[in-house]
């Protein structure tokens, strides 16, 4: 018998488990070793406040930093003072967007509404997300 089958023909999970469990923490420690040395680069590479600048290195090696910021509005705020503002200047756009609870209502609860709905949205099955924490021992 290997490692990966259990006395009834089949994988055995805890093991399936426990591998999961390393590569996990192999991934987080090969990603906080690349974020270290980007750190390492930053002051030797040429960057803009925002946007992206390339530095090439002496062997042709091209390393783009692009820098951000990130905003949100308020929503209060904006209502208070979006008149004190030229609205060609105004920088909100109004977004539609799918409520997915309510789309889940519809496909569970109104089937035909959904049926009619279904034709103007596009559905791609998203990749599964799996969580494994360790056994706590004594507790």
């Amino acid at each position: 018998m290997n490692d990966l089958q259990s006395t009834h023909n089949e994988p055995d999970v805890e093991y399936l488990a426990q591998q999961w469990l390393k590569h996990k923490a192999a991934e987080a420690a090969a990603r906080d070793a690349r974020v270290g040395i980007e750190q390492d680069m930053l002051p030797f590479l040429e960057q803009k406040t925002e946007g992206a600048r390339t530095t090439t290195t002496d062997s042709g090696t091209k390393i783009t930093v692009k820098r951000g910021f990130s905003r949100k509005l308020s929503q209060d705020e904006w209502r208070r003072i979006k008149d004190k503002i030229p609205k060609d200047l105004h920088p909100v756009k109004m977004v539609e967007m799918l409520d997915d609870a309510r789309v889940k209502y519809l496909i569970n609860n109104e089937p035909d509404t959904w049926q009619q709905l279904a034709v103007a949205i596009t559905t791609t099955e998203q990749k599964p997300n799996i969580t494994v924490k360790e056994a706590n021992d004594g507790v």
